[in-house]
């Protein structure tokens, strides 16, 4: 956002209300469960929370994702779903120590700083050398080798064509054709 000079979105007038509603209709469509309300104090700070699960793809090594799609699946129930505060350390160090276990959890914490910090300035440059200007930004490799960005939740039916995955024919994944 900072890099391409855009807005946060919640600094625009009339549209954070948006935002919310939009996040309600999409996840009632897409059945993904979130409370109606906002976190309190929405947004929060997340540069901890990138650090450490920059620090996380790294140890994995890029491309292998398992562990940081848990973390990521963890970290959107406990935000989302239980307005847990994962921005505060503690928070976010349970959550990773539930998911990762505690070894790993400590090990990507003392990292966050240093690899961390370098692997997430590197994702952020990449990003933007790819076009992005805001989020969710989506840069998507398919099994032929051949690569595509996409902007926004309601992209999501075209990334899937791209990668060449099934899509759902039924609920509100149809409207996503």
């Amino acid at each position: 956002m900072k890099a391409c000079g855009n807005t946060a979105p919640i600094n625009i007038t009339n549209k954070k209300s948006w935002i919310n509603h939009n996040r309600q209709l999409w996840a009632e469509t897409l059945q993904v469960p979130i409370k109606k309300e906002l976190p309190a104090n929405f947004p929060p700070m997340t540069l901890g929370i990138m650090r450490q699960l920059a620090a996380l793809d790294e140890a994995d090594g890029r491309g292998r994702q398992q562990r940081l799609v848990q973390a990521l699946d963890a970290m959107f129930h406990d935000f989302w779903v239980e307005h847990r505060e994962t921005h505060k350390a503690e928070v976010l160090h349970s959550l990773l120590d539930r998911v990762l276990g505690s070894e790993t959890a400590a090990s990507v914490a003392a990292e966050a700083g240093n690899k961390g910090k370098v692997a997430l300035l590197r994702n952020t440059d990449e990003a933007f050398a790819a076009g992005a200007f805001g989020l969710p930004w989506m840069v998507c490799t398919n099994a032929a080798g051949n690569v595509e960005s996409f902007w926004g939740v309601d992209h999501l039916g075209q990334v899937a064509s791209f990668l060449g995955l099934e899509r759902p024919k039924a609920g509100g994944w149809k409207a996503l054709l």
